[in-house]
């Protein structure tokens, strides 16, 4: 039953239970026979399983869901630790806001960067373009004033580097921000505002690292809830996103793409799973097209795709093929660069596989250069002793021995695209098992103003009509948070309205 929890069935899918009747069938099809009877209540009484309402969960990912709803629902109902921002002063901040930026924030802007001064758990949740890193450098800037310090953590060091870009701030990976605090010997202080970007890849297991170093600071979930989910088990921000016991706020107008692109319209209805039917591919104009093509005739239409908008003067780093799978992602990187060899491009000395001009991703976090995993530019220069490339706007002397740590990008995955945006996507669509709504979705919002969809386009139909991740994963936060919100409740109750609950116990 162990195996079985901890196995592909449940673990392995990125669900944190499984009910008992299939977990007890999975048991027996790794015996090869039928179970004794009581199986699943042997495995809870030895410490091997958790029931939790007619499922069974690994014990670690049980305590975890547990903790973490505990934690969460305490934070849902206090203020900030350092109280809350008078509101004549709030007025006078985003004022501030209003005029430094030359803009007027909108409503639901306003209200979460009120909400930021005022609850010590919040979310916020919004589209793709939606405005979020513009509420987010107004809550960094506001909080600021008032004294107290935002600390901004990602999942990649990618999006922490943007991060960092787009409030002016400093911004670190889980990773890194949980390496200080072992330094540091200390959870946070009651100045601090935690804020965790991109908070829809965050799984159980990183929530409740923030949570244990939390200490007497805020925070603040940002991100999308139908982008990428979690690779590691558990969904914690998208339950939290959809509750009404947390402060939240959800910003549903798009700001990056025109309308008249009709990128919004068409994201909106991938959201819920719907997709209208798109005109065919007639050049570099702004909107969403599909052309019909099979496997085979994947490169080749791409190469022609690309001379047609390159004929009509976009720059090729304006242009960025993101594709779901690594199938695709290697036949389309190899097949541009043979012809950029084939053109005589001077490859790297020893292995050959990236070589002068050709699009790459840097795969390594190297804080003291100022590069993450996940930083694209071009190679410029190969020579016998340094490569040049341009990273992120950044221009690079690399030893050769840094070769490794650059990789073709003609085409990146959506997990790579999460959070970038380019001017024209092109997005290669076949039928693939891990082909659903959120990876759509997320390629879909990475374009400024042109989509192409080329592929099979029953496989994009399917794609969007088939829930995402999220929705197909089996998890017992939800319930572990009512059960918490109960218990807290009736503690409460108990003890009387002069007695205050400590802030963050551990779970019993």
């Amino acid at each position: 039953m162990e195996a079985v929890l901890t196995g592909a069935a449940c673990l392995g899918r990125g669900s944190t239970r499984l009910g008992a009747s299939t977990a007890l069938r999975a048991a027996e099809r790794l015996l090869g026979r039928r179970a004794m009877a009581g199986l699943a209540e042997a495995a809870v009484t030895s410490g091997g399983a958790v029931r939790l309402a007619g499922a069974l969960q690994p014990p670690g990912t049980a305590h975890m869901e547990a903790e973490c709803a505990i934690k969460l629902s305490r934070l849902a109902t206090v203020p900030p630790m350092t109280g809350i921002t008078p509101d004549r002063a709030l007025d006078s901040l985003l004022a501030y806001c209003d005029a430094a930026r030359h803009f007027v924030l909108t409503e639901a802007q306003r209200q979460a960067i009120r909400m930021a001064h005022r609850h010590r758990l919040m979310v916020l949740a919004g589209y793709a373009g939606s405005g979020k890193t513009t509420v987010l450098r107004g809550i960094c800037e506001t909080l600021e004033a008032v004294g107290r310090t935002p600390l901004i953590v990602t999942l990649s060091g990618r999006a922490a580097q943007r991060a960092a870009e787009t409030t002016g701030r400093r911004a670190i990976t889980v990773a890194r921000f949980l390496l200080e605090q072992e330094q540091a010997k200390g959870p946070l202080d009651a100045g601090i505002a935690l804020i965790a970007d991109e908070a829809s890849m965050l799984g159980l297991v990183e929530i409740w690292r923030l949570l244990r170093r939390l200490g007497g600071a805020s925070l603040l979930l940002c991100g999308d809830p139908a982008q990428l989910p979690p690779v590691s088990p558990g969904v914690v921000f998208h339950l939290l996103a959809t509750d009404r016991g947390v402060a939240r706020v959800i910003l549903d107008r798009v700001h990056r793409q025109d309308e008249r692109t009709g990128i919004p319209a068409l994201a909106e209805g991938v959201r819920h799973g719907e997709i209208a039917e798109l005109p065919g591919f007639a050049g570099a104009e702004p909107g969403v097209t599909f052309t019909p093509c099979s496997p085979d005739r994947l490169t080749a239409e791409l190469h022609a795709i690309g001379r047609a908008l390159a004929g009509a003067g976009t720059d090729r780093d304006d242009i960025q093929i993101v594709a779901p799978t690594n199938r695709e992602i290697a036949t389309i990187n190899g097949y541009f660069h043979g012809i950029a060899l084939r053109r005589g491009a001077r490859p790297l000395p020893e292995s050959g596989h990236v070589a002068e001009g050709e699009p790459v991703i840097w795969t390594r976090n190297d804080a003291g250069r100022g590069l993450t995993n996940g930083s694209m530019g071009r190679v410029l220069r190969i020579g016998p002793a340094c490569i040049t490339a341009m990273l992120d706007g950044v221009l690079h002397e690399l030893p050769p021995a840094d070769g490794p740590c650059l990789q073709l990008a003609y085409a990146v995955s959506v997990h790579k695209a999460q959070g970038s945006q380019w001017r024209r996507v092109i997005v290669p669509v076949f039928a693939s098992r891990i082909l659903d709504r959120s990876l759509i979705y997320t390629a879909l919002t990475r374009a400024e103003e042109q989509v192409i969809f080329l592929g099979d386009r029953s496989a994009l139909d399917q794609a969007v009509h088939r829930a995402s991740v999220v929705a197909r994963r089996d998890v017992g936060f939800g319930d572990w948070l009512s059960l918490a919100r109960a218990h807290i409740a009736s503690g409460a109750a108990c003890s009387g309205a002069g007695r205050r609950q400590p802030q963050d116990a551990a779970p019993p």
